[in-house]
C-alpha cells in the first residue's frame, strides 16, 4: 500500500520513521499515545484505519493490485473524541 506526497508514491511500510512521521503530522493536528521516535508497523496501520474510517484517508484501488491512500480535503486531530489514534480500530 502507497500514499502520496507532491505526487510521489511512498510505501507504507517501507517509508523511514521520519518520512511517515512527517506524512502523519500532515493529515492529523494532534497525534497521541503513539511512540513517533519507532511508529512500528502495527502503530502505522492503526494510525492509517483510523484516518479511513474518519474520511480523511479514502482508499484507491489502480491496475496490478497498487492500492494508493488519498487524502480528503478534512484534516482531523487523532484525539478527537477522546479517541486516540492508537486505540482507534
Amino acid at each position: 500500500m502507497f500514499y502520496l506526497i507532491e505526487n510521489d508514491r511512498h510505501s507504507v511500510s517501507g517509508a523511514s520513521v521520519a518520512e511517515f512521521d512527517a506524512w502523519a503530522d500532515s493529515l492529523c493536528e494532534e497525534i497521541a499515545s503513539v511512540d513517533r521516535e519507532v511508529w512500528d508497523v502495527f502503530a502505522r496501520w492503526q494510525f492509517i484505519y483510523y484516518l479511513i474510517e474518519n474520511d480523511v484517508l479514502v482508499v484507491q484501488e489502480e491496475g496490478g493490485g497498487t492500492i494508493l491512500l488519498i487524502e480528503t480535503e478534512e484534516k482531523t486531530s487523532a484525539d478527537s473524541g477522546n479517541e486516540t489514534a492508537s486505540q482507534a480500530s
